[in-house]
């Protein structure tokens, strides 16, 4: 029932991105500066660091396929990245789980792992054709500052879920 909740709410926010924060958004006030939610990508990172490489691996390729169909012009490519950041998130699961600071921290480089991929298969395919610093100030710096308070924000109700998760997975 809990894994249950964990993915609707992932979709819920999957929605919420899409559209509430989008209002918020400082492009519409003329702003060149994009910040883009990753909050789907946050909760992933934050259910690979509980629950395992395998299961980060799939709930990434479930939610990166949903990204490519809404989102993407290219079918595969946030599947393949947020299956593969899922992935080697879970890697690091039993060795940084303990911290809250280190959890945040590899939220963060995660999350850079995420945007570099996503921008590095649509330049290479030439789906995309931004400046290398550009897309790192005006859009990886931003994304991360609001995803950074996005998962302090969520981080203990989070863990305490996903650690109330492990421990039913434990018993069963």
């Amino acid at each position: 029932m809990t894994h249950f909740l964990l993915l609707l709410t992932m979709f819920f926010l999957f929605v919420i991105e899409g559209t509430i924060v989008q209002v918020f958004s400082p492009d519409r006030w003329g702003i060149q500066i994009l910040m883009i939610p990753r909050f789907v990508v946050v909760l992933l990172i934050f259910s690979a660091l509980f629950l395992g490489r395998i299961q980060g691996l799939f709930i990434g390729l479930f939610f990166g396929l949903i990204y490519d169909v809404v989102y993407g012009g290219v079918i595969g490519i946030y599947a393949f990245s947020m299956a593969l950041v899922g992935y080697f998130s879970g890697l690091t699961f039993k060795v940084f789980q303990q911290s809250l600071i280190i959890i945040i921290s590899t939220v963060l480089v995660s999350l850079v792992l995420h945007e570099f991929l996503v921008y590095g298969l649509l330049t290479l395919i030439g789906f995309v054709s931004v400046e290398l610093d550009f897309f790192f100030f005006n859009k990886v710096i931003p994304t991360l500052v609001l995803n950074f308070i996005f998962a302090l924000l969520v981080s203990y109700p989070v863990r305490m879920i996903l650690l109330q998760m492990k421990e039913e997975e434990e018993n069963t």
